[in-house]
């Protein structure tokens, strides 16, 4: 049997939450190993790439994570403070809100062209913040979704497309008119995210999918910041349901959906710690009901 597990965007603080909910369900018995491919989008993607070349998953990760965090933040704000009117999340939630859903695909197409007339910082400038998987070679049975900006479709950017892993993995968590927009082969792309949090149609093929979300696909949107992601998301889920016989799908329970703040806290850095605490917790809380599938 076949088994895929996707990991989605969230920020950094998904960026955390994921990593030691993986932890926590490693730490419990259950061997990750068994999974055959890894889709990660944006924070996803971090998190997927360092699973899948081996990377310790535990607490002394997000201190490296948090370091670079601040690192990148830093080279964005001049002297005197930040640039006005970036607050990544802000401006994440304002791109999201400009996508038209009966054409997002040309909604993001005009998104990613304004990005690319965006003040940023340089292309390998933001890349090099993904040092954790500098000189990494490409996993087995991995891929990361980026946004193509001359088409505004999505694309599962893996070894064939000829970049490092590295950077494939930055394309994938570029937020649009935050950070510069990253060149695959010639291209420029940007946070695959955008449109769909989760992007599952990348999971199709599969006999069993394994679905991690940062934000609940099943439960009230009371609170919820990332709507027009999540809308996608969810009629993404609705159709894996009916082509793959198994989806267990994992949601944030009540302790990370508050620290998040439906999203609001996602770039909040000084949270991460904690972020990771909760995904542990909840990781060694779903880890029989991966091993479910895991098993069969």
């Amino acid at each position: 049997m076949s088994v895929v597990m996707t990991l989605g965007g969230g920020g950094m603080l998904g960026t955390a939450w994921q990593a030691g909910l993986l932890h926590g369900i490693q730490e419990s018995g259950v061997s990750l190993a068994a999974v055959d491919a890894v889709i990660g989008t944006s924070a996803g993607s971090i998190v997927g790439a360092l699973l899948r070349t081996g990377v310790h998953l535990g607490p002394e990760l997000v201190e490296r994570l948090q370091a670079s965090a601040a690192s990148l933040a830093a080279s964005q704000a001049p002297a005197g403070g930040t640039h006005p009117g970036r607050d990544p999340v802000a401006v994440l939630l304002n791109a999201m809100a400009a996508v038209d859903t009966t054409d997002p695909h040309m909604s993001a197409r005009r998104l990613g062209e304004e990005a690319l007339l965006a003040a940023t910082i340089p292309e390998n400038t933001y890349c090099a913040a993904f040092e954790a998987l500098v000189g990494r070679e490409w996993p087995v049975g991995f891929c990361c979704a980026s946004t193509e900006v001359a088409t505004g479709r999505v694309r599962a950017l893996n070894a064939s497309t000829g970049v490092p892993l590295f950077v494939a993995v930055a394309a994938s968590a570029a937020i649009p008119m935050v950070f510069p927009s990253v060149r695959v082969r010639g291209m420029p792309y940007f946070d695959g995210g955008v449109i769909d949090s989760l992007n599952l149609d990348l999971a199709t093929g599969h006999d069993a999918v394994i679905a991690v979300s940062c934000f609940s696909l099943t439960g009230d949107d009371e609170g919820q910041q990332l709507q027009i992601g999540l809308d996608a998301a969810r009629a993404a889920l609705h159709r894996i349901r009916t082509s793959v016989p198994i989806v267990e799908l994992i949601e944030p329970d009540a302790a990370f959906a508050t620290l998040s703040r439906g999203g609001a806290a996602a770039m909040d850095i000084g949270l991460m710690s904690e972020a990771h605490s909760a995904g542990q917790r909840w990781g060694r809380e779903c880890a029989p009901r991966v091993h479910a599938v895991l098993a069969r």
